[in-house]
């Protein structure tokens, strides 16, 4: 039996306390101000091998919850590493493909990496060869499923000249400087006659800001019942609202067959460029220690271009044509395709049923 444990449900008290204003602080970091400044800070000084009074104050009820339970625990996230470090059966699964030193975290009795250049790393930071398991790029199961096929069809979109598809994904935290960047090149997009399909949480900045948008558009709304997908009318902005991580995979993998490249910040869908064979267009500012990493590798496998100076995003749909026409686009899917395993999480449910059998 799999139980998915919620940190915010188990904590209680001071505990509590301390993870909402983790979350608050989050959501609100990634801006140029007093808050986001705080949260740089905050960032740049986390070391979770050190047993500090955050990690006491936020791992206090965890602890507690797990003190008699040595089942497999599964965490993807240092700061767990650091509070279950003493678990007799914790598994941290590290889905990034880079591993900045606060993501290296002893405690752990098993690891899984995506390549085998941040296995080194972790190997450098204390974990032995045993401990290491490469598990190749943990990406959507629905999105592998349908993997080989889209990326058939994609690469025969991008010889041609028909009107090109774009994916526009924001953070978690929504910046308003990623906001007005994906707006903006949303619009460049249709204006250049191509498609924009843009994935928002409903009442969030994203949504709140394509309200505007869409009045002066040819737009469509997409629900998880749409029937007819994005060929239906173009050039056009189409708007995917969500409520939560379910709505927005559902309608990923719906509609994933219809993308030609993607536009987000280098968060964790840095995975789809390398391993998908899917262009990518990152968006700065590059927030925190893992996006700006996370950036240098992709531009340096030649699978991303980054958009941030004003005149770049304004011009997001002239660029999405040019590279296209001189096989920019097609290089950068062809370089993201076959090199690695896409299958980790596959792979990791077949290591814990051989290791761990129910």
């Amino acid at each position: 039996m799999i139980n998915e444990i919620d940190v915010f449900e188990i904590s209680r008290n001071f505990s509590h306390f301390a993870w909402n204003a983790v979350r608050w602080i989050y959501l609100r970091g990634s801006a140029d101000n007093i808050v986001g400044k705080l949260y740089s800070a905050i960032r740049r000084g986390n070391d979770y091998n050190r047993e500090t009074v955050s990690i006491r104050l936020l791992g206090r009820s965890i602890r507690s919850y797990f003190s008699k339970n040595d089942n497999p625990l599964i965490v993807a996230h240092p700061s767990l590493v650091g509070i279950l470090r003493n678990h007799p059966n914790l598994i941290y699964q590290h889905g990034e493909l880079i591993a900045p030193s606060e993501s290296i975290v002893k405690g752990a009795s098993t690891v899984f990496v995506p390549t085998d250049d941040v296995a080194q790393s972790f190997a450098r930071g204390g974990y032995s060869s045993d401990q290491l398991c490469v598990s190749g790029l943990c990406i959507e199961p629905p999105l592998v499923r349908q993997a080989e096929d889209a990326f058939a069809i994609r690469k025969e979109r991008l010889k041609g000249n028909a009107p090109l598809t774009g994916a526009f994904f924001s953070s978690g935290s929504e910046p308003k400087k990623h906001i007005d960047q994906l707006v903006t090149g949303a619009k460049s997009v249709v204006g250049e006659g191509g498609n924009a399909i843009v994935f928002a949480k409903r009442g969030g900045r994203l949504a709140r800001t394509l309200d505007s948008v869409k009045k002066q558009l040819v737009y469509q709304q997409l629900t998880i019942d749409t029937t007819s997908l994005v060929s239906t009318i173009q050039p056009a902005l189409f708007v995917v609202e969500y409520d939560n991580r379910y709505e927005e995979n559902t309608m990923t993998a719906k509609l994933f067959p219809e993308f030609d490249y993607f536009v987000a910040p280098a968060h964790e869908r840095s995975n789809w460029a390398v391993g998908l064979g899917l262009p990518m267009f990152i968006v700065g500012p590059c927030y925190g220690p893992f996006a700006p990493l996370n950036c240098d590798l992709l531009l340096q496998k030649g699978v991303a271009f980054l958009v941030q100076e004003s005149h770049e995003v304004q011009s997001m749909g002239r660029w999405v044509d040019r590279m296209r026409n001189d096989e920019r686009l097609l290089d950068m899917a062809q370089g993201g395709w076959g090199k690695v395993k896409i299958d980790g999480f596959a792979r990791i449910a077949y290591f814990l049923l051989n290791n761990y059998p129910v």
